[in-house]
């Protein structure tokens, strides 16, 4: 199988959520990845990208690039912001996001908790243009069902 790649450009505004979800929706489909995985790769996608727009502080005029290369057996997601640094990978913020209990349901944190449970690999870096890069493995376990609806080509996509 072919890698494919998809980039995608969105303007920080809550706004646009729906179509970003749909998009990627669409794009995994195209890229043969099963109906199971392509829902936890739309929901781990909303949940990061929602996490900038409500917590990084961007600019409203600035934008989040996301970034998916759908391969065989697992699809890598990058999203990239120029928001306040914030590392979902350090021990603390991790306890964070998982210090809670039936009696202490989760007041934040929920969507970090659930992009940990969902993803195989999760990595961060703050690049040295002041961006933030989050890269997320998700792995396709299960067989596409049907036949492939066609070959993703590789495009940039803005959502005005």
């Amino acid at each position: 199988m072919e890698i494919v790649q998809e980039k995608i450009i969105v303007p920080v505004d809550r706004t646009h959520l729906a179509e970003l979800r749909s998009l990627v929706r669409k794009r995994c489909l195209q890229g043969n990845v099963s109906s199971r995985t392509v829902q936890r790769i739309v929901l781990v996608v909303d949940e990061a990208v929602s996490n900038v727009m409500e917590h990084s502080r961007s600019d409203p005029d600035d934008v989040i690039r996301i970034s998916l290369e759908i391969a065989e057996d697992n699809i890598v997601i990058e999203i990239t912001d120029h928001g306040i640094e914030f590392d979902p990978c350090k021990p603390e913020n991790i306890r964070a996001c998982r210090n809670t209990s039936v009696k202490k349901p989760f007041k934040r944190g929920f969507g970090l908790h659930l992009i940990h449970l969902i993803t195989d690999s999760i990595s961060y870096c703050r690049t040295e243009g002041n961006e933030n890069r989050l890269i997320l493995v998700i792995e396709d376990r299960d067989p596409p069902e049907g036949p492939s609806p066609g070959r993703l080509e590789s495009a940039e996509s803005c959502l005005d």
